[in-house]
C-alpha cells in the first residue's frame, strides 16, 4: 500500500474524480451544518491557545489555526450530526477524517483541488484495503473504525498530498497506528465526533513526522504485536490475500461510498426505510399501530445502544426514537434531534411502542421491520394485535434505498449546497480557491 500512495498514477478516470468531488462537497456542507452543535465549540474552546496563530481556516467563522487543530476541529464538525457518508467495508465514516486534514493540508501545502481529489481517492482506497483484511472481527470488538482505520488512512492522504516516497509513506501508515484508539462506547458523547477530529489530526501529524525523517516499524498491521493482532484478533481475514487496489475502478468507486438521508446512526437507516415503505404503502394511520419490532443484526444493535434517549446525541443512536419520530412527523431531519422534540409528549409516549430484537444466530435471518395493530379506527371487525404490515430490506424500493451508493444517487453532489441554504451559512473565504479548483 505504501508503494501504491507513492507511485499511483495520479490521473484518474472521470468517476472517481467525480465521486471525490461529491464526498468533498457533502463533508463540507456536514461540517457547515455541524457547526452549530454546542460539542463542537467545546472542542475549540479546549485547544484554542494551541496553534491560534495558523492560518488555517476553521468553519467557526473567524477562527483559523495551524493545519493539524484545523483538521480536528473541522473533522469533529464533519461528523457531529452523523450525517456524513460511510464506507460498509470499513465500518467508518472515511470522508469526515480524511477531507478536513486535506483541506488543512492543502491550505498550508498551496495544493490545488485536483491534488486533493487524488489524494482522497487513494486514502478511500487505503481504508477500503485494511478495513477489508481487519472486519468485521475488528468492528465487532467494539473499536471506532472512523478513529482507528482512519488515522491510518488520513496518513496514506497526506502522504500522498506531500509526494512522500515509498519509504516516508510506509512510516507515516505505520507511525499513524501508534496514533489510532477510540471504542464504540463513546457513541451518545461529544466524543463520537471527536473520533473524526483526533483520526484527521492525528493522520496528518503521522504523515508530517515522517516526512521529516520519524521511522516506524514494518510490522505495525502484521507482527505479533500489530494492529491484526492486538486489535482484530484470528477471526479477522488477514493479509494473506491481498487485493490488489484497482487503478481503472477505486474503491471510491467500486464499492463506493453511502451518502446518508437521515442524520442519525447508518445502522438504524434500513429499518426506518423499511418502516417508511410500509407507512407510505399501505396509508396506515399512527393510531392504528400497536407495535413495531425492528429486527437487525448484533453488530448494529451494539450501536444502537438508547432505549429511551436523554439528549439529542443519544437520540441519534436510538432506533426506537428514530422510528416513532418518521411515523409521527413522517421524516426524519436535522431539527428531529432538538431538545424539544426528544421530550415531547407524543415521542414519550410512542416509545414504548418501538421494540428493537436482535439477530444472533440463523445467518438466514433478515432485519426486519413487523406492525401490528388495526388496520384502522374504522376496522372494528379485525382483532387488535394483528400483523398489518412487514418489510424486509431486501422490499425497500431501490430509488428510496436510505444508503445509496455515491454512483446511483446523482442528486447528492447538491445536497451539501442545499443544506448550506437552508442553514442560512456560507463557507468562510478561505475555501473559495479550493472550490473554484474543484469546479
Amino acid at each position: 500500500m505504501a508503494d501504491y500512495v507513492a507511485t499511483a498514477p495520479r490521473r484518474w478516470a472521470p468517476v472517481a474524480e467525480r465521486e471525490a468531488v461529491r464526498a468533498i462537497v457533502d463533508t463540507v456542507g456536514c461540517m457547515i451544518a455541524g457547526v452549530r452543535e454546542a460539542g463542537v465549540h467545546r472542542v475549540l474552546n479546549g485547544i484554542r491557545r494551541w496553534g491560534a496563530r495558523g492560518t488555517v481556516p476553521t468553519v467557526i467563522k473567524g477562527q483559523t489555526l495551524d493545519a493539524p487543530w484545523a483538521a480536528l476541529v473541522n473533522g469533529t464538525a464533519a461528523h457531529a450530526l452523523d450525517f456524513d457518508d460511510a464506507m460498509e467495508v470499513a465500518q467508518a465514516h472515511g470522508s469526515a477524517a480524511l477531507v478536513p486534514a486535506l483541506l488543512a493540508l492543502a491550505t498550508e501545502e498551496a495544493s490545488s483541488g485536483c491534488e486533493i481529489v487524488d489524494a482522497l481517492i487513494v486514502g478511500t482506497e487505503f481504508m477500503y484495503q485494511l478495513g477489508r483484511c481487519v472486519n468485521k472481527a475488528h468492528y465487532a470488538k467494539g473499536w471506532h473504525c472512523t478513529s482507528t482505520i482512519g488515522a491510518p488512512a488520513v496518513a496514506a492522504a497526506c502522504a500522498r498530498l506531500l509526494r512522500l516516497d515509498a519509504d516516508r509513506a510506509r512510516n507515516a501508515i505505520a507511525l499513524a497506528t501508534s496514533l489510532s484508539g477510540g471504542s464504540k462506547c463513546q457513541f451518545g458523547t461529544d466524543t463520537k465526533p471527536l473520533h473524526a477530529g483526533l483520526a484527521a489530526h492525528n493522520g496528518l501529524m503521522a504523515a508530517r513526522l515522517a516526512a521529516s525523517g520519524v521511522s516506524a516499524s514494518e510490522e505495525a498491521f502484521e507482527g505479533r504485536f500489530g494492529f491484526a493482532a492486538l486489535m482484530a484478533g484470528p477471526e479477522a481475514p488477514g493479509f494473506e490475500e491481498p487485493a490488489e487496489p484497482s487503478i481503472e475502478q477505486p474503491a471510491i468507486v467500486r464499492p463506493g461510498l453511502w451518502f446518508k438521508l437521515y442524520p442519525c446512526c447508518a445502522s438504524a437507516h434500513r429499518s426506518m426505510d423499511a418502516l417508511d415503505t410500509m407507512r407510505i404503502e399501505h396509508a396506515i394511520p399512527n393510531d392504528a399501530v400497536e407495535r413495531v419490532t425492528a429486527s437487525v443484526y448484533e453488530i448494529g444493535a451494539q450501536n444502537l445502544a438508547f432505549r429511551e434517549p436523554d439528549n439529542e446525541q443519544q437520540a441519534r443512536f436510538s432506533l426506537p426514537y428514530c422510528l416513532a419520530t418518521l411515523m409521527l412527523d413522517g421524516q426524519v431531519t436535522l431539527s428531529s434531534f432538538s431538545s424539544s422534540m426528544i421530550h415531547r409528549r407524543a415521542i414519550r409516549d410512542a416509545l414504548p411502542k418501538f421494540v428493537m430484537t436482535v439477530i444472533r444466530s440463523s445467518r438466514r435471518a433478515k432485519p426486519r421491520v413487523r406492525m401490528r395493530g388495526r388496520p384502522s379506527r374504522s376496522s372494528s371487525g379485525v382483532a387488535s394485535n394483528t400483523t398489518i404490515a412487514s418489510c424486509s430490506r431486501a422490499d425497500t424500493r431501490e430509488s428510496r434505498c436510505p444508503m445509496r451508493r455515491s454512483t446511483g444517487n446523482s442528486c447528492n453532489a447538491f445536497r451539501a449546497r442545499c443544506r448550506k441554504r437552508a442553514l442560512g451559512c456560507r463557507p468562510e473565504s478561505g475555501w473559495n480557491s479550493v472550490r473554484r479548483d474543484l469546479r
